[in-house]
C-alpha cells in the first residue's frame, strides 16, 4: 500500500468496465488486463531476478497497525504474556512507546526495522492475530491511532506546509542563488506567512478540504442523475481510500497530489449538462 497507483488504477478500471455497453466492454476489459499482465510480469521478474521491496516501504504499508498496537501501548494497555512476547518480537516495547509519534510512523522505523519487518512479513497470520486481539481489547486507542494518522486526509482544516525553504544541493553543482530573481521566492514565503494566520488561505491548503469539495461535486452529480460522470471521480477515490488504509503521514500533499491535478475536472465535469452528440454542453 506504500505504492498507491495500483489503487487509483483499480477503481477506475472497474467503473469503466461496468459503465460499458456490451459492445465497448470487450475493449474496456483489454484496456484493463494489459496493464495489469504487465505489472504481474514486471513484479515476477524484480522477484526472479533477486530484487526485493524497500524494508521503509514495507513497514510504510503496515503504518496503520503498528502505530495502532503503539497507541494501545502509550495509551496503558496491559498485554497478555503470549502478546507481550509477539510485542518484543517487533520490537522492544519501551522503545515502541518512547518513539511513538501520533502523526507519523517514522521515529518507529528505528524501531521496527530490519529482520524485524521481515519477521512479520513471514508470518502475517501471526501478527494478524496479535493486531486483532489487541484491538478487540483496545478499540478506543485503536480508533484514536487511526484518527491522528490519516485525519490531514479527510479533516477540512489541516494544512500541509508544502513550502521547502532548505537547500540540499551541496556537491551537486546546484546554487540556492535563483536564476530568475528573487520575486516568485517573496511570493512563495509571503503566501506561506499569509496562510498561517488567514484562515481561508490555510483552509486551501488543507488535502482534507479538497476532498470534501470532490465529494460534493460527486454528490451533485448523483443528485443530478448523472451517474456516469462519477468515472472522472474514481481515481481520486481510489488514491484516497487507499490512504485510510495505509499512510506514513498524517497529511502529505505528494500522495494525494490527484485532488489538486484533477479539481478543475472534478469541479466542471458534475455541472456540465447535456450529451455532446445531442448538441448539449
Amino acid at each position: 500500500l506504500q505504492s498507491n497507483g495500483l489503487a487509483a488504477f483499480l477503481l477506475p478500471a472497474v467503473v469503466a468496465i461496468a459503465c460499458s455497453d456490451a459492445r465497448e466492454r470487450r475493449l474496456a476489459l483489454a484496456t484493463v488486463l494489459a496493464p495489469v499482465a504487465a505489472y504481474l510480469l514486471v513484479r515476477g521478474g524484480s522477484r526472479v531476478a533477486g530484487v526485493r521491496e524497500s524494508r521503509d516501504l514495507a513497514l510504510a504499508g503496515l503504518s496503520i497497525p503498528v502505530q495502532q498496537v503503539a497507541r494501545a501501548l502509550v495509551d496503558g494497555a496491559v498485554p497478555s504474556r503470549e502478546q507481550a512476547a509477539m510485542i518484543e518480537e517487533i520490537g522492544p516495547t519501551s522503545e515502541i512507546v518512547r518513539n511513538y509519534d501520533r502523526h507519523s510512523v517514522d521515529r518507529l522505523k528505528t524501531v521496527v526495522n530490519g529482520s524485524r519487518v521481515e519477521l512479520v512479513r513471514s508470518s502475517p497470520a501471526r501478527f494478524a492475530s496479535l493486531w486483532l486481539s489487541l484491538g478487540l481489547e483496545n478499540p478506543r486507542s485503536y480508533l484514536a491511532a487511526w484518527r491522528d494518522q490519516t485525519c490531514g486526509y479527510w479533516f477540512p482544516d489541516v494544512p500541509y506546509s508544502n513550502v521547502w525553504q532548505n537547500f540540499e544541493g551541496e556537491g551537486l553543482g546546484a546554487s540556492r542563488r535563483s536564476v530568475i530573481g528573487d520575486a516568485p521566492c517573496r511570493l512563495v514565503r509571503g503566501f506561506a506567512a499569509y496562510s498561517e494566520n488567514l484562515p481561508l488561505l490555510g483552509a486551501l491548503r488543507s488535502i482534507g478540504l479538497w476532498v470534501w469539495i470532490a465529494l460534493f461535486m460527486a454528490a451533485h452529480a448523483l443528485a443530478s442523475g448523472r451517474p456516469e460522470v462519477l468515472a472522472c471521480f474514481a481515481p481520486v477515490v481510489g488514491t484516497w481510500a487507499s490512504l485510510l488504509l495505509a499512510t506514513p503521514i498524517h497529511a502529505e500533499v505528494r500522495y494525494a497530489y490527484a485532488f489538486y491535478l484533477l479539481a478543475p475536472l472534478l469541479f466542471v465535469a458534475p455541472l456540465l449538462d447535456g450529451d455532446p452528440e445531442e448538441g448539449g454542453a
